[in-house]
C-alpha cells in the first residue's frame, strides 16, 4: 500500500519525525525542569524517562489520521468533520497518549502515572482546539474533556474498527510508520485496537477517574508541566503546517531560527559613541553633577549584578534614571554569562504596560543595534496589537502564513511586547496564547513599570513568576520607580539606587473634595499666573477627561495648544498626538496643557512644570509625578497637585469608579 499521509505532500512517517524530534529539541534544554521531575520520577534516568514521554506524546498525537476516512479526506475528497465525524483524528491519538503514558509509567508511584497520564490524554485531544481546556485550575474542565470522549464513543468506535482493519491487512504498517519507536507504542497500539464498545467504555470511565483525581491534587508545577508540553507539540506541529516539510526535505532535529551573537558590552559602546556625540553632555554645575552620577549609579549596580543564580532581581529606581538602557545591559550579559556557563543562550523578552512605552524602547533597540528597517527580524520581534505582521530578511522569501508563525511564536532573540501579551501567554486559553509558552523557558524577562499591575493579580503573579524561575529557569527583572510589594524581599535580590538628594518636584495634596468644575477653576487661576508653565492634567476616567478638555478648551489664550488622551483616542492617532506633543514641548513655541487619563502614567517620555491629578493609589500618583520636571530641566522643583475630585451627578468620587477602596484609603 501506498504511504500514509499526514498532508497532502507529506506522509505520517515524515510527520511524526519532525514533530516528535523537534518537540524534544525545545524540552531537552530546560535543565531546571529535569531536576524537579526527578523528584517524581526517580533520581536515576528521569531525564531519560521524561524524554521517552514527551516523544511518546509526539508520536501518537495524529495516530488517528491513519483512519481510511482522513486517508481518503487528506487525498482530495471533500470530507468535512461535521458531515463525517470518521475523519476527526484526535479522540483516536488522545486515548493512545492514555494507554502508552500509564504503559510506560508502570513502575512509577500510581499517583504520578495518573497525573501524567491525565496530562497527555488532555493535550492530544486538545492540540487542533482554538481554546485550550486546561483541565487544571477548574472543577469543570476535566468533566467537558470526559464529555468531549463520550459523546463521540460511537464514532471512536467505528474509527478503532476501520483501523483494526487496515493494520490487519498490513501487519507491518506500525513499524513503518514508528520506525525505532519505542516498544511500548507499538504494544499500547495493539491494545487500542482489540477495544471493542465495552472495552472503550471501561477505557473512558478510568480516564474520568483519573481526571477527577488529578482535578482534586492538582498544583501550578502541574499547569507548568501541562503548559509547556502542549505548547511544544502545538509549536511544532503548526511549525511543520507552516514550512510544509516534504517527503524529500531535509529533517533537522532544531526547529528555529539561528541565534544572534550579541556583544554583552554593546551598550557600554552604544553609551560611549552617546558620549562622543555630545548627547550626554558634560555636567555645568553640581545638579547636573548629580543627576549624571544618578544614571551612573543606576547603570552600574544594575549590570554589576549579574549573577544566573539570582533567579529574581529587583531595580527600583527613580523616574529619568536610565532604567531602560541598564535592563537592556543586565539582560545581554546576564545572557552571556548563561551561555558560558551552560551551552545555552537565552532569549529576552521585554514586557511592558503600554504600547506607547513599547514603541519607545522598541526604538532605543532599534537605535543599538543599528537597525534601519522597521520590521521584525531574527534578532528582533516587536509583538502586541498594533505592531505591523511584516518580517525583514536578506536570504529567505516568507510566504504571509511563515512570517505570522515566525511573530506569533517568539522565535527572535530579543522579544518586545506588552505585560499583557506576556500574561496572556502564561494564563490565557487561547491556543494561539499559550502556544508560545515554551518560549518562556530559560528566558531572560525583563518586566518593566511592574507598579502597573492591579493588586487583586499580585499573588498569582508572585507564584508564577517563582514558578518560572524554579521549573522552566527563567530569570526575572522587575523594575520600576515604585516597585509594589508584589513578592517577598526573600524571593529576589533587591537593587537600591541612592536619589542623589535632587528634589524634582514638590507634591501638593488638599484632601477637600472638590467638582470638576472647581478643579477646572483650580487650573485656570495656574494657568494666569504661570502663564510660560506647560500643564498636565490627568483624571481618571474617560467621560471626566473630555469634560476637562471642553472645559479648558473654551478658556485657552492663543499663545496655548492643547492636546487631548485617552482610551477613547484611537492608538494610531495617540503616537501621532505624543509625537506631536513631544515637539511642542521641545519646540517651547508656546505653552502646552495636556489633558488625559491614566494612559500617561508610565514611562512616557514628555516633561511639564506643573501636573494636577486626581486622587488615585500611590504608586499610580508617583508615575504621574515622574512626568513633572522628569529631566531636572527646570532649576526650582515642579509642582504635583493633587485633589479629591467628586461626581456630583453619581454622588461618588471619580476615584472610587476606578480604583479599590482601600488602595485609596492607604493612599489618603
Amino acid at each position: 500500500m501506498s504511504p500514509l499521509k499526514a498532508r497532502p505532500h507529506q506522509s505520517l512517517r515524515v510527520h511524526n519525525k519532525v514533530v516528535a524530534s523537534g518537540t524534544l529539541s525545545i524540552i531537552r534544554h530546560i535543565h531546571p525542569f529535569y531536576e524537579s521531575l526527578a523528584l517524581v520520577l526517580g533520581d536515576v534516568g528521569a531525564q531519560e524517562r521524561f524524554e521517552q514521554l514527551v516523544q511518546m506524546i509526539a508520536l501518537c498525537h495524529d495516530f488517528g489520521k491513519s483512519s481510511p476516512v482522513f486517508q481518503r479526506k487528506v487525498s482530495g475528497e471533500n470530507i468535512s468533520v461535521k458531515e463525517n465525524p470518521l475523519s476527526y483524528h484526535t479522540h483516536v491519538g488522545s486515548l493512545l497518549g492514555f494507554i502508552a503514558t500509564k504503559q510506560l509509567l508502570s513502575d512509577v508511584p500510581e499517583d504520578v502515572c495518573m497525573h501524567l497520564s491525565g496530562i497527555v490524554m488532555s493535550i492530544i485531544l486538545q492540540h487542533h482546539s482554538p481554546q485550550s481546556i486546561n483541565p487544571l485550575p477548574t472543577k469543570t474542565s476535566p468533566i467537558s474533556l470526559i464529555e468531549r470522549l463520550r459523546d463521540s464513543v460511537e464514532d471512536t468506535d467505528q474509527i478503532l474498527r476501520l483501523l483494526r482493519g487496515l493494520f490487519d491487512e498490513n501487519p507491518g504498517l506500525i513499524e513503518s510508520i514508528y520506525p525505532h519507536a519505542h516498544s511500548v507504542l507499538s504494544d499500547s497500539i495493539r491494545r487500542l485496537l482489540e477495544l471493542e464498545i465495552d472495552g472503550l467504555l471501561c477505557l473512558l470511565d478510568e480516564i474520568e477517574d483519573t481526571l477527577e483525581v488529578f482535578r482534586k491534587n492538582t498544583s501550578l508545577d502541574d499547569y507548568i508541566l501541562y503548559r509547556l508540553l502542549y505548547s511544544a507539540l502545538c509549536d511544532m506541529d503548526e511549525y511543520d503546517a507552516a514550512f510544509s516539510i516534504t517527503d524529500t526535505g531535509k529533517h533537522s532535529v532544531v526547529r528555529d531560527l539561528p541565534r544572534t551573537i550579541i556583544p554583552d558590552d554593546i551598550i557600554d559602546q552604544f553609551r560611549e559613541k552617546q558620549l562622543k556625540q555630545g548627547v550626554w553632555q558634560t555636567p555645568k554645575n553640581e545638579r547636573e553633577s548629580r543627576i549624571k552620577k544618578l544614571r551612573e549609579d543606576t547603570y552600574q549596580v544594575t549590570v554589576q549584578a549579574v549573577e544566573p543564580t539570582s533567579k529574581i532581581v529587583s531595580l527600583q529606581a527613580p523616574t529619568g534614571s536610565g532604567k531602560t538602557l541598564a535592563m537592556i545591559s543586565y539582560a545581554l550579559k546576564l545572557r552571556d554569562e548563561i551561555s558560558r556557563q551552560q551551552g545555552t543562550t537565552p532569549r529576552i523578552i521585554y514586557a511592558l504596560p503600554f504600547i506607547s512605552i513599547a514603541e519607545q524602547v522598541e526604538s532605543v533597540v532599534r537605535d543599538i543595534f543599528g537597525i534601519e528597517h522597521r520590521n521584525s527580524d531574527e534578532l528582533l520581534t516587536v509583538h502586541h496589537s498594533l505592531s505591523e505582521m511584516k518580517w525583514y530578511s536578506e536570504s529567505e522569501d516568507y510566504t504571509p502564513r511563515n512570517i505570522r508563525f515566525l511573530l506569533d511564536r517568539w522565535r527572535s532573540d530579543i522579544i518586545i511586547t506588552t505585560t499583557v501579551r506576556l500574561c496572556e501567554t502564561i494564563f490565557g486559553p487561547s491556543k494561539n496564547d499559550s502556544i508560545r509558552f515554551n518560549r518562556l523557558a530559560g528566558a531572560i524577562i525583563l518586566m518593566d513599570e511592574v507598579q502597573s499591575f492591579p493588586v487583586r493579580y499580585w499573588d498569582i503573579i508572585a507564584e508564577m513568576v517563582v514558578s518560572l524561575t524554579r521549573q522552566l529557569g527563567c530569570h526575572v527583572l522587575l523594575a520600576t520607580a515604585t516597585m509594589p510589594a508584589i513578592l517577598h524581599p526573600s524571593d529576589m535580590h533587591t537593587l537600591s539606587v541612592n536619589r542623589v538628594g535632587i528634589s524634582r518636584y514638590n507634591v501638593h495634596y488638599n484632601s477637600i473634595h472638590v467638582t470638576l468644575d472647581e478643579f477646572a477653576h483650580e487650573i485656570f487661576d495656574v494657568m494666569r499666573a504661570r502663564a510660560t508653565s506647560n500643564i498636565l492634567v490627568v483624571v481618571n476616567t474617560k467621560a471626566a477627561a473630555e469634560k476637562m478638555y471642553s472645559t479648558i478648551h473654551d478658556n485657552l489664550s492663543p499663545d496655548d495648544t492643547l492636546y487631548f488622551l485617552s482610551g477613547w483616542v484611537a492608538p494610531i492617532h495617540r503616537k501621532q498626538t505624543i509625537v506631536s506633543l513631544r515637539e511642542s514641548l521641545i519646540s517651547q513655541k508656546s505653552r502646552v496643557i495636556l489633558v488625559c487619563t491614566q494612559v500617561i502614567e508610565a514611562g512616557v517620555d514628555v516633561t511639564f512644570d506643573i501636573v494636577f491629578r486626581d486622587l488615585a493609589p500611590l504608586d499610580s500618583i508617583v508615575q504621574v509625578a515622574g512626568r513633572c520636571n522628569r529631566h531636572w530641566e527646570n532649576k526650582e522643583p515642579g509642582i504635583v497637585n493633587i485633589r479629591y475630585i467628586f461626581d456630583s451627578e453619581k454622588k461618588q468620587s471619580y476615584a472610587g469608579s476606578v480604583y479599590g477602596d482601600v488602595d485609596l484609603e492607604m493612599t489618603r
